[in-house]
């Protein structure tokens, strides 16, 4: 596995980032995984890094927050699934497939069940998985806590939204690093 997932080789998956869930957490926490995923979801449109979104159960617990709507803009064509693991949606399973990227990048919550679930059905059809630790949550910090430890010893490989930007990036001179500055502010 490469340390950081290659620009060319990847895709980019948002779990469950809907109002429904966030109503239970921390209004600071919410507006921190917001803050980060509105970068890393700008450094996947950026770098044209293929975007899939899923919603557990829409119809109950809402869509994506309307300020992640707008960050993802075009790209927001949400998958609704009812399994914890989006890999086990028929249709999710195909779209992520067919894009033929082996690296999965991803994002959202809550990270000790449907991230955790999906990454584990994900790296067992042979996916390197990233997993971006400052845009996955969970209600509470130990879930939160416990679900990254149990990511990582399922094989995946955990970074931050700034790790992966200047990965990216490699040097602050030129157009890229311009572009990303008012969002470091």
């Amino acid at each position: 596995m490469e340390i950081f997932p290659p620009k060319d080789d990847s895709q980019f998956i948002l779990v469950d980032f809907q109002t429904g869930f966030l109503k239970a957490f921390k209004d600071k926490v919410v507006k921190q995984l917001q803050g980060n995923l509105s970068l890393l979801i700008e450094v996947m449109k950026y770098y044209k890094i293929p975007i899939t979104v899923m919603e557990q159960n829409n119809s109950k617990l809402g869509s994506t927050t309307v300020e992640i709507q707008n960050s993802l803009a075009e790209h927001y064509t949400p998958f609704n699934k009812f399994f914890f693991s989006g890999f086990k949606d028929a249709s999710i399973a195909s779209a992520i497939t067919n894009l033929k990227k082996s690296n999965v990048i991803l994002g959202g919550i809550e990270t000790h069940i449907c991230v955790l679930q999906t990454t584990i059905d994900l790296i067992s059809r042979s996916y390197n998985v990233y997993i971006v630790s400052d845009c996955v949550g969970s209600r509470r910090k130990e879930d939160w806590k416990a679900g990254l430890d149990k990511l990582k010893d399922c094989g995946a490989n955990l970074i931050t939204s700034e790790m992966l930007l200047f990965a990216y990036l490699e040097t602050s001179a030129g157009p890229p690093f311009k572009h990303f500055l008012p969002f470091l502010k």
